[in-house]
């Protein structure tokens, strides 16, 4: 944590050169947490999080809207809503103090830093942060005295899933790993898995060995349950890829559209190209 402190303080003199220092961290956490073209605002919004932090509830009605709307909500409804996420985002953000917006941007490139094949995962890596920033402000971690264990982040939480995408991939044969002979439509990969923390019900789909839902809990509980997560009933297959005759045409279409243009071009232009036009005389002006 501390050479993230220092990584961080680099980037931040390395902006301080050209602004004041506190337009530097602003500008900073704009660009990696809450600006408008950070990803983990977009993830933040598409996955109605706010709802779980605006209520303070665990019966999120973002995560159970399947189960209590049979319609979908009206236009001018949804609007009202996506506004009013952004504005609760927005008080949120400007009410925060400079020493949280340093922890925050600490936090979220430690847990990048050490996400292994995670890293490939945007969207379960702002779950991961989400859920361990929650914890980080609730008072029992707060007044804790001793430190959590060392390699927590990494046995708890980065180990078990780097576990199931590798045995998505690859199993144990006379000791040695070798790749399974297994079509890619059966794999859960990494578009799969992403996937899952994309939107609420995906979210809600995580429970724990317990069978208990990690939703279910408060949202300052959940990083602390990552290690009873059973991944296995989680993640299911969402991308599905065949191949037939078809991707031909679509993936090979810039070839077919070479080809195309060209015989188009000399089966109907070679008369005017080639036309042979009267001999001129050399006498001629």
């Amino acid at each position: 944590m501390r050479n993230m402190f220092d990584f961080v303080m680099q980037l931040l003199d390395s902006r301080a050169l050209c602004m004041p220092p506190d337009q530097a961290l602003i500008t900073l956490h704009a660009d990696y947490i809450c600006g408008h073209h950070a990803n983990y605002w977009k993830w933040y919004l598409a996955a109605q999080l706010d709802l779980d932090d605006a209520v303070r509830t665990t019966q999120n009605p973002g995560l159970n809207r399947l189960k209590s709307v049979k319609r979908q909500p009206s236009k001018s409804a949804a609007e009202k809503s996506l506004h009013g996420a952004v504005y609760r985002w927005r008080q949120a953000m400007h009410g925060m103090s400079q020493y949280d917006r340093l922890r925050q941007i600490a936090l979220y490139l430690l847990f990048w830093g050490e996400a292994a094949q995670v890293r490939f995962a945007p969207e379960c890596r702002y779950f991961i942060f989400k859920c361990a920033d929650n914890y980080y402000r609730l008072p029992e971690c707060q007044n804790r005295i001793e430190p959590v264990p060392e390699g927590l982040y990494l046995r708890a939480v980065i180990k078990p899933l780097y576990q199931f995408i590798r045995d998505q991939g690859y199993e144990i044969v006379d000791g040695n790993f070798v790749r399974r002979e297994k079509h890619h439509v059966l794999i859960i990969g990494y578009n799969d898995i992403y996937q899952l923390f994309r939107y609420p019900e995906g979210i809600a789909a995580i429970v724990l060995n317990d069978k208990t839902r990690l939703v279910d809990l408060p949202p300052a509980q959940r990083f602390m349950k990552f290690d009873w997560v059973d991944w296995n009933r989680a993640f299911f297959k969402t991308c599905y890829e065949k191949r037939s005759f078809m991707h031909l045409l679509v993936d090979f279409n810039r070839i077919w559209v070479i080809h195309i243009s060209l015989y188009w071009y000399y089966m109907y232009n070679t008369p005017a190209i080639y036309a042979q036009s009267e001999p001129r005389s050399l006498c001629q002006p």
